[in-house]
């Protein structure tokens, strides 16, 4: 009887741990970058806030129907799915971060 209650629950802790502070930390990484990367950084916001919205769905449908273990160990997957997709996001805001070496900055101008 309380299993749709605290599949909601874990939605919605899930939605807030996952969808809301980890983009939150997205657009403190990108308010360094110019217009380009700004909407490059967008993109990558919009995907890493839809994404747990699903995954997130997903697992509380699941995790009500959770009586057999193949279903325990295709939310596991989810969950390692949806942290895998943040870490690659977030080492490609390092990446983006990063500055460009063209080879002229040691050259002194004389």
């Amino acid at each position: 009887m309380l299993a749709p209650y605290l599949s909601l629950l874990y939605f919605i802790l899930y939605l807030t741990s996952q969808g809301v502070l980890i983009p939150v930390s997205f657009v403190r990484l990108g308010t360094a970058f110019n217009s380009i990367i700004l909407k490059i950084a967008g993109i990558f916001l919009f995907i890493s806030v839809i994404l747990p919205l699903l995954a997130g769905y997903i697992f509380a449908t699941l995790y009500r129907l959770s009586d057999t273990w193949v279903v325990q160990l295709l939310t596991i997957f989810i969950q390692l799915f949806v942290i895998t997709t943040y870490i690659l996001l977030f080492f490609g805001f390092i990446l983006l971060k990063m500055p460009v070496s063209t080879g002229s900055e040691n050259i002194s101008q004389e």
